[in-house]
């Protein structure tokens, strides 16, 4: 089963300067409340350390950050508080705790469209919970998820940066590389996302992780040439990372890079300078997660088979005698056939390898059609999505009639054609008197006769004649039954070549405050086409 890898963090942490969680909890102790500044500061203090492998000893400390905020009615920094939980959780594989935090969050985005990439992030979070527990399926449906709200999301905040990055997570554990890569293409600008320093470190992190292990799949299926290619990307990536690690824990983070460059190295045939980079990194990764000692046994096992099969034998048996259940899948398959690739002298292993390889060759093809597969159904729900979201803004959910936004959407084409051909355009707004039977509205809707009707406001509507002098429209309006009529207070103003949408609507505005005042259908004798 594909599992996260252990070595990044599953989502990328919010960025801003960090700050020291010490002054501000002395703060609380004398009752001085933070300001969102230096809560902001506490956060993003909170978030690098719970992925430096502090998870634990941060959730100690969230509640006192929850509570503040919500004292100070920190919104966006409750939002990103309560994130945390969910990834500290996660992270803790307590998983029915993860996904309880990601339920809060999402309920308390419900009215919210501006943080939608929170939303983005909870379903990625509950992909890697189904994946945690075997359930794909679902995993698969929460990433779909993810990548619509992530699409639909403003492009802007730490918010947004943890959507991408962990979707772009979530389809490494499900090995869409493609997919993931695709996401972290659309926040490459460093010039935008620079001040997120920590977002840049891990969605930088996490897009080398995709490049390596795509060259891993490739390689083993003897695509070398599309092989080389990513792990050159891996070690682009991984120079951009270098920028953004944090001063006060960079040793961690550069044992990482070098793990993973030395491997690199190896698969680009560099293997001289492999052997030399990876011999000093693997003394050091005692302490460090797996994957990162994985790797570099892989690459010591790949440039020693050039110089010294026996030394790359043990450096592969090492390798894997390091995987256990937790290992990501691609490193597991790579450090497997590192080992076959060994001892292709014997003919029934030669036979074993090539049968293997087949295998690989399906597994790959099956896999890209699953991305393209996947990527169709988010191109195509995204549409349907926004279609949907675009008719309820452009519509009136009681009436069905265009509102005021697609009303002067079309007075603009209108007026435009007007304007052309020195034609005329009459606008009414017709007001419903508060104690009009609820059938009148929809009477009136039935019977006008307009070119263009529209539900302006509550109690108001839009009547428009392309090419009716002002004069004309009221006729039109007096023509519904008299039962309608007396319930209607109604303003008229037609203009010829009018000069724009806005010349329009104040003509017939004004048009309409007469007729309040007076009563029945007024015509706007300024106007100049009657």
């Amino acid at each position: 089963m594909p599992t996260r890898s252990t070595a990044v963090p599953p989502l990328v942490p919010s960025g801003g300067t960090a700050g020291s969680p010490d002054h501000a909890s002395s703060a609380l102790t004398t009752r001085q409340l933070p300001t969102s500044a230096e809560l902001y500061a506490w956060v993003s203090e909170l978030t690098l350390r719970a992925n430096l492998g502090e998870a634990e000893a941060v959730l100690t400390e969230l509640d006192a950050v929850l509570d503040v905020a919500r004292q100070i009615g920190a919104r966006r920094i409750v939002h990103r508080a309560v994130h945390l939980l969910a990834i500290c959780n996660l992270l803790l594989d307590r998983l029915n705790d993860c996904v309880r935090a990601c339920d809060v969050l999402a309920a308390d985005l419900s009215d919210d469209p501006i943080d939608r990439g929170w939303l983005s992030s909870c379903a990625s979070m509950r992909a890697l919970v189904g994946i945690s527990r075997g359930d794909l399926t679902r995993a698969l449906q929460e990433m779909v998820e993810a990548a619509i709200q992530v699409r639909n999301a403003p492009t802007r905040g730490p918010g947004y940066l943890n959507a991408v990055n962990g979707l772009g997570v979530g389809c490494l554990s499900l090995r869409l590389y493609e997919l993931a890569l695709e996401q972290y293409a659309i926040v490459d600008d460093d010039a935008v996302f620079a001040q997120y320093r920590n977002s840049m470190l891990f969605g930088n992190l996490n897009a080398q992780l995709a490049h390596i292990y795509w060259g891993l799949e490739l390689d083993r299926v003897g695509s070398a040439t599309a092989a080389s290619t990513h792990f050159k990307q891996a070690m682009d990536r991984g120079r951009r990372a270098l920028d953004y690690v944090p001063k006060q824990d960079e040793n961690p983070w550069k044992l990482v890079l070098e793990a993973r460059g030395g491997m690199c190295l190896a698969f680009l045939g560099e293997a001289d300078l492999a052997i030399i980079n990876l011999k000093d990194v693997v003394p050091r990764l005692a302490e460090r997660p797996k994957d990162e000692t994985v790797m570099a046994r892989i690459g010591l096992a790949r440039a020693s088979s050039k110089i010294d099969r026996g030394v790359a034998r043990a450096h592969a048996d090492l390798a894997l005698g390091a995987l256990d259940n937790q290992t990501d899948y691609a490193l597991s398959t790579a450090a497997s056939w590192e080992r076959a690739r060994l001892d292709l002298d014997g003919s029934a292993t030669a036979a074993a390898a090539d049968y293997c390889n087949r295998i690989a060759r399906a597994s790959w093809d099956e896999r890209c059609r699953l991305v393209g597969s996947v990527a169709e159904r988010i191109r195509a729900e995204v549409a349907l999505r926004r279609a949907r979201e675009r008719d309820h803004l452009l519509h009136d959910e009681t009436t069905g009639l265009p509102n005021r936004l697609l009303l002067v959407q079309q007075l603009a084409t209108y007026v435009g054609e007007a304007r052309r051909i020195e034609g005329v355009v009459s606008l009414a707004f017709l007001d419903l008197s508060a104690s009009a039977p609820h059938e009148v509205l929809h009477e009136i809707i039935a019977t006008l006769d307009v070119d263009f009707l529209a539900r302006y406001d509550h109690g108001e509507l839009a009547a428009v004649g392309v090419g009716l002098g002002g004069a004309e429209l009221a006729d039109r309006v007096r023509a519904c039954s008299p039962g309608a009529i007396i319930h209607l207070t109604v303003g008229v103003a037609a203009l010829a070549s009018p000069s724009s949408v806005t010349t329009l609507v104040a003509h017939a505005d004004e048009a309409l405050l007469t007729a309040r005042r007076r009563g029945g259908i007024w015509i706007n004798p300024h106007a100049s086409a009657q």
